[in-house]
């Protein structure tokens, strides 16, 4: 939420903007087809620094990674659509459609990520439409006997509500009629259960549906969402909001923590004002040491990325590698190419002193060539004279 109350407006360009997502695909200049594609980027955190490479053999399409030439899977679905995986079945974060028929033997080189920073730009131009503030904010009730703390919290996803858990965004913007329409859900603690139960009636046209850890979906039950008292407790859950007949899903994650008592009371709703919260400010912070470039997304708590600045090091440290060799084989093949004149001289190039000693030598021909000649005349004086 922004200063103004409303859903924050973006902040940066759309990375699949039909001109951004041309270009990450060039085909090559011996393509005998003029099919071209596009590449639209399906789920950031799964992209790498590498380009690939697509060969289509007339029939099928391959391709592999070229950073390490490791061969990816290519998969066609609907509308034509080519999706990549690698050998243990992990999406590479882009899907590619192509436009045209490609022949035989054409070839591509796809650039997920090469030209990421050159396409960002800001589309933002107001101050006030930073949306710094979450769009839903927690209460413990005053009331409560026991030490339960709630934490704020967090919309992770924009979900489509017919499918319910999706691994990535299907919708871009949050819906400010559905958000102001959850209301204000209350929860309790229920001690028999061990489980936060949220309280019925819920607001009109608001139904829950709880996500446990390994992403299934189920129903709340008297069960709610368990807890264990005294530590930490993650509570995941889906709040979908059908406005005559238009649905929208948000999932939402939060923590509690403490010892609740029996039937302690928490209240989760709409951030009307959104003042003096900078939730999604701090999120925006923590981005530059969160691992979110080249995640594993089949391996579960373990961080398997970098972070913008680890990726930004190790950049650094790549171009600085590359240029001191570059340097290193600019010496050695300098000293090469020294060699090799020098080779050639010795054999077909002009040597100045022994040229400077032919021109003396030559010289001196010339000196005794005119003192015959001058002898000559002489004598032909001589004679003539002898006659007269």
């Amino acid at each position: 939420m922004d200063l103004k109350g409303q859903v924050g407006a973006a902040l940066f360009n759309n990375i699949n903007d039909p001109k951004l997502a041309a270009l990450r695909v060039r085909p090559m200049a011996d393509n005998l087809s003029n099919a071209s594609a596009a590449m639209n980027i399906t789920n950031t955190k799964l992209l790498t620094t590498s380009d690939y490479q697509l060969d289509f053999d007339g029939t099928s399409y391959s391709a592999r990674r070229l950073s390490d030439g490791a061969v990816m899977s290519v998969t066609v679905g609907a509308g034509g659509v080519l999706s990549f995986a690698d050998s243990a079945g992990r999406d590479q974060g882009f899907t590619l459609q192509m436009s045209g028929t490609p022949s035989a033997g054409d070839r591509f080189v796809l650039e997920p990520t090469r030209r990421g920073a050159a396409d960002l730009s800001v589309v933002l131009d107001q101050a006030d439409q930073l949306a710094f503030a979450g769009p839903f904010k927690a209460d413990a009730a005053l009331q409560n006997k026991g030490t339960g703390s709630i934490g704020q919290p967090s919309v992770e996803m924009v979900l489509d509500p017919d499918s319910l858990p999706q691994a990535n965004f299907v919708a871009d913007d949050l819906s400010l009629d559905h958000l102001k329409a959850v209301g204000n859900i209350s929860l309790r603690y229920d001690e028999a259960s061990g489980s936060m139960v949220f309280n019925t009636p819920l607001p009109s046209g608001v139904t829950i549906t709880a996500i446990p850890v390994e992403g299934q979906v189920a129903p709340l039950g008297i069960t709610g969402l368990p807890i264990t008292p005294g530590q930490t407790n993650q509570l995941s859950y889906a709040i979908e909001v059908d406005i005559a007949g238009v649905k929208q899903s948000f999932t939402i994650q939060q923590t509690i923590s403490g010892r609740p008592q029996n039937n302690d009371q928490f209240s989760v709703g709409f951030n009307q004002n959104g003042v003096s919260d900078n939730r999604n400010a701090l999120k925006l912070a923590d981005l530059q040491n969160k691992p979110v470039v080249g995640v594993d997304a089949n391996i579960k708590d373990v961080s398997t990325g970098v972070s913008f600045t680890d990726g930004y090091g190790d950049m650094i440290e790549r171009v600085g590698t590359l240029t001191a060799q570059a340097r290193q084989d600019d010496v050695a093949t300098g000293a090469i190419l020294k060699q090799a004149t020098d080779n050639r001289n010795s054999l077909s190039a002009v040597n100045l002193d022994e040229e400077a000693a032919n021109l003396i030598q030559f010289e001196q021909y010339y000196n005794a060539s005119a003192q015959i000649i001058q002898v000559a005349r002489s004598l032909f004086d001589t004679l003539i004279n002898t006659f007269r």
